[in-house]
C-alpha cells in the first residue's frame, strides 16, 4: 500500500514540476471523460489524473481503457510493441466486516457489511494501443453548449456570488459567500467559469455543506495546501464534464511550490484531496446553496 501511495504521489510530482513554472498538470492536460471500453464506467477522480498524465506522456488518442482480461472478453488484444507499455492506476480493497469468530456481519436488511481498507495497483491499457481500434467517436461542443452546460452548474448558487472589478476571486468563509471579478474582466468567458468552479469548490468545505476542516487555512501551509488543491481538483473536473477547454491557468509560484511540498511530505495527500474533490463535485452538482 505505502509503495503504491509513494508511486501515485510521484507521478503527480512529476507532472507538477514539468507543466510549467506557473500551471497546474490537471487544467493543462485536460483530464477528459474517461472512461472504461468495456463498461462505460467512469473513473475515479484520482484515476482520472492518472490517466490524463499518462495519455499525454504517451501520446495516447482515447479517452477510453481497459485492462487485458476485458480486451479478451470483447476479443481485442493489446498491439505486441505496446504490451509492456501499461499505465498504473488505483482500485479500492473492500473486504468482508468478521464478528470475533469469522463470521460475516449484516445489518437488518441482511445486506453484508463491509469495510474499505486500502487500495491496491491495477495496470490498464489505452484503448489506442488496441489492435485495429477504429477510434473514440469524436463529440465536438460548440461555445454556448459549453457555456450553457457550465452556466447551468453555478446558476443555484448566485445567490451567494458577488461580481465586482476587482482582480482577485475568493470564498469568505466568515460571510460564507463567493467574490468573482467582473465576467468581462476575463479574456475568455471560459475562464470565468474555470475561476467559479474553484471558489465554489472552495465553498462546499463549510461545516453546513461537506465539512473541511478549514480552521487553520490561512495560518497553515500544509493545510492551505491541501485546500487548494482540493480546489483545483475540483475545478478541473467540472471544467472537463463542461468541455471546458483543456488550457494553462495560471498560479503564483509560491502555490506550486506549498503543493509540492505538501505532496512530498505526505503520499497520502492525493488520495486525500482527490476524495474530498469527489465529494464536492457531487455536492455543487446537486444545485443546493
Amino acid at each position: 500500500m505505502s509503495d503504491l501511495q509513494t508511486n501515485v504521489t510521484n507521478t503527480i510530482i512529476k507532472a507538477l514540476e514539468t507543466a510549467g513554472e506557473y500551471s497546474c498538470p490537471w487544467h493543462k492536460l485536460g483530464l477528459g471523460n474517461f472512461v472504461n471500453l468495456t463498461t462505460n464506467k467512469q473513473y475515479s477522480f484520482l484515476n482520472m489524473i492518472l490517466l490524463a498524465i499518462s495519455k499525454s506522456n504517451n501520446g495516447y488518442t482515447s479517452n477510453k481503457w481497459l485492462g487485458v482480461s476485458q480486451a479478451i472478453t470483447i476479443n481485442k488484444r493489446i498491439k505486441r510493441e505496446e504490451f509492456a507499455k501499461k499505465t498504473w492506476i488505483t482500485a479500492p480493497v473492500i473486504i468482508d466486516e468478521k464478528d470475533e469468530n469469522g463470521k460475516p456481519i449484516f445489518d437488518e436488511n441482511g445486506n453484508k457489511l463491509t469495510k474499505f481498507v486500502g487500495y491496491r495497483g491495477v495496470q490498464v491499457y489505452n484503448a489506442s494501443q488496441l489492435e485495429n481500434y477504429e477510434g473514440d467517436e469524436i463529440i465536438t461542443l460548440g461555445d454556448n453548449e459549453i457555456i450553457n452546460a457550465a452556466q447551468a452548474i453555478i446558476e443555484p448558487f448566485e445567490s451567494v456570488i458577488d461580481e465586482c472589478r476587482s482582480d482577485m476571486a475568493y470564498y469568505n468563509m466568515i460571510t460564507d459567500r463567493i467574490t468573482l471579478p467582473l465576467r468581462n474582466q476575463f479574456k475568455k468567458p471560459q475562464g470565468y467559469y474555470k475561476t467559479a468552479f474553484h471558489e465554489l469548490t472552495h465553498y462546499t468545505g463549510h461545516k453546513s455543506r461537506c465539512n473541511r476542516d478549514l480552521s487553520t487555512y490561512g495560518n497553515d501551509i500544509k493545510a492551505r495546501a491541501f485546500e487548494e488543491i482540493i480546489a483545483e481538483l475540483g475545478s478541473a473536473f467540472l471544467c472537463a464534464e463542461t468541455g471546458i477547454e483543456a488550457d494553462t491557468m495560471e498560479y503564483h509560484e509560491s502555490y506550486i511550490k506549498s503543493w509540492l511540498e505538501a505532496l512530498r511530505n505526505d503520499n497520502k495527500m492525493i488520495f486525500r484531496a482527490a476524495s474530498e474533490a469527489s465529494k464536492a463535485v457531487k455536492w455543487i452538482k446537486g444545485g443546493v446553496a
